[in-house]
């Protein structure tokens, strides 16, 4: 047999071969088919499709298959009411109602002596080389890792460089608060109206030494209380919201302007 009949017989069997397998492929793809619920798609495609994992699930896929076997149609937390109410008419099934979680950055920081930093522009990369080495180590970084994060683009810096939370579009996905390396970020519920920005458990030299803004631990918001609503747990506030009358009065006896009542704003739908 020569060279050119052993390279046209050699290509021959190859693609025999090919054929072959791939006809078993089919037939093996076609026996153990699983049909998939076209609603699953359907869903799909309404979600973000950012696959971050916010709502327990793997992706996007995974949170529309759950949804359509069965699962709370405003499973993802990023899409917010708008998408539940979208996949809730498109499975016939009413969202479930009631208040949304909202982000709040729990520190306002005014540092009497801002860190230099030179390095990975994030907030976890200066936490991993900085940490507490420099100004406080309860604060606010500031670098934007939430920022980066939030889907829906509800996290900015004021006018001041402070980080901030626009109400009306976060839809509480908890990214933010995962992404926070000193966790100064939580997600309050609707009638959590008075918060603390400031999250230093130190005393009143320790904290002013670091920060303008911080807390003290004088006690006045604890004495002007009517309710009896706060007390001071490890030099810091603490409230009870089943007694909190948002009445002000701790938020103007605060020297430091650390309370402040922050009324919720529910997302906007449309």
């Amino acid at each position: 047999m020569g060279v050119v009949q052993k390279i046209i017989y050699a290509a021959l069997l190859m693609g025999g071969l090919g054929i072959t397998f791939g006809l078993i492929l089919a037939l093996v793809e076609r026996r153990f088919r699983v049909e998939t619920d076209p609603r699953v798609d359907q869903v799909e495609e309404v979600l973000p499709g950012l696959n971050c994992g916010a709502c327990g699930q793997a992706g996007c896929r995974g949170a529309a298959e759950a949804i359509v076997a069965g699962a709370e149609v405003g499973l993802c937390p990023v899409g917010g009411a708008k998408v539940a109410a979208i996949i809730g008419e498109l499975l016939g099934r009413a969202a479930q109602s009631g208040p949304v979680k909202k982000a709040v950055i729990r520190c306002r920081p005014d540092l009497k002596n801002p860190p230099i930093y030179q390095g990975i522009e994030t907030c976890l990369g200066y936490q991993t080389l900085i940490g507490a080495a420099q100004g406080c180590a309860y604060g606010c970084i500031g670098l934007g890792d939430c920022v980066a994060v939030c889907p829906v683009g509800a996290i900015s810096r004021d006018e001041e460089g402070r980080m901030q939370v626009n109400e009306e579009l976060c839809t509480g996905c908890g990214l933010c608060v995962k992404a926070c390396p000193r966790s100064v970020i939580a997600l309050r519920e609707e009638g959590e109206d008075l918060q603390l920005f400031c999250l230093n458990p130190g005393k009143g030299k320790e904290v002013l030494a670091v920060c303008n803004s911080g807390c003290i631990a004088c006690g006045l918001c604890v004495k002007a209380c009517p309710h009896g609503a706060i007390k001071l747990e490890g030099n810091l506030p603490v409230i009870n919201y089943d007694l909190c009358q948002n009445c002000g009065a701790c938020v103007r006896k605060c020297p430091k302007s650390c309370l402040e009542i922050k009324e919720y704003v529910a997302e906007k739908v449309s």
